[in-house]
């Protein structure tokens, strides 16, 4: 069973702060059978890059920063992620796929929710990452880290983000 948890808005260390907790409940195997979703929106907005973030300079940082977002590095798969206000952020603890299919498995899963309970059409996938609507307009992020076979960060959807 998964415990579906919403969290509101809070800043992007508090809610990488509430995924490690839960992480930790269930490699302690103190609550092994349980799985959760955890939901975020993030606020102040943040950038995040993952562990390709030699690709990003100190300028990078310094011009996220300028703009009023928080820049962290992370130990996720994925490139620089914005995150932020009106956007849900998913944690995908222990998805039943192997590590290798996660990403794929987490695009797919994402695509025919979208495709179904919302009615969206022309999704997909791009040679960048994530899903996109007719290949020009990113609608969900991905970047996941798997330790112990157990699943931290995930997937990011916008809802109502404003991207300006």
């Amino acid at each position: 069973m998964i415990k579906a948890l919403f969290f509101g808005e809070v800043p992007y260390l508090t809610g990488l702060r509430i995924q490690e907790y839960f992480f930790h409940q269930i490699c302690l195997k103190q609550k092994p059978n349980e799985h959760y979703l955890c939901m975020f929106e993030h606020n102040p907005p943040a950038y995040t890059v993952g562990i390709r973030e030699g690709i990003y300079t100190e300028e990078t940082e310094r011009k996220v920063v300028g703009l009023g977002a928080e820049f962290h590095r992370v130990k996720r798969g994925g490139l620089i992620t914005f995150h932020g206000p009106g956007q849900l952020i998913f944690n995908l603890n222990n998805l039943p796929l192997p590590k290798n299919q996660k990403s794929f498995g987490v695009q797919q899963v994402l695509i025919q929710m979208l495709k179904e309970k919302f009615k969206l059409e022309n999704l997909g996938r791009t040679e960048n990452a994530g899903v996109w609507i007719n290949e020009q307009k990113k609608i969900g992020a991905i970047g996941i880290q798997v330790r112990n076979g157990i699943t931290s960060h995930g997937l990011a959807l916008n809802c109502e983000t404003d991207l300006k």
